[in-house]
């Protein structure tokens, strides 16, 4: 009786043993199928072609403007390449997106400057806003601010 328990068992484990080992082997060969998909990359913004805006267009534009919270946005050019400083900080290189608008590359600008015919500047400026001091805290959404011309 012991021996063909024993039997039943050794049995019943090279079957499970035998049948088991292909589906592991299987399961990890197993990859979902792969779909190739041609269109428009994601990264819209790398792809970007934003209208050129000569130097000519441009130059109506350079100046220091001065803004409704007290800072100042100064526009420049050089070698045909556009700038925008606000107050003191960095450079930061522009691109026109329309007639009147501007954005950085770093995206930490976005600009709409409406020229008036009575030598007034109305429009807005987009700009991170000053991040919170918190101890500790490495990961700070920075919200943005929008300021108007005057």
């Amino acid at each position: 009786m012991k021996k063909s328990t024993l039997l039943a068992l050794v049995s019943a484990a090279s079957f499970t043993a035998y049948f088991a080992l292909p589906a592991v082997a299987m399961a990890q060969d197993a990859r979902p199928p792969e779909v190739n998909i041609s269109g428009v990359p994601l990264n819209h913004d790398a792809n970007h072609n934003y209208p050129i805006m000569s130097e000519y267009e441009f130059a109506k534009f350079k100046r220091t403007y001065e803004l409704s919270n007290g800072d100042t946005l100064t526009l420049l050019s050089q070698f045909n390449m556009k700038y925008a400083k606000l107050g003191d900080g960095n450079w930061h290189r522009i691109d026109a997106t329309a007639s009147n608008s501007f954005v950085s590359r770093d995206r930490k600008l976005k600009m709409e400057i409406n020229l008036k015919d009575d030598d007034t500047v109305s429009g807005y400026l987009w700009m991170p806003a000053a991040p919170p001091a918190v101890a500790g805290n490495d990961v700070t959404l920075l919200p943005t601010v929008k300021v108007a011309f005057r």
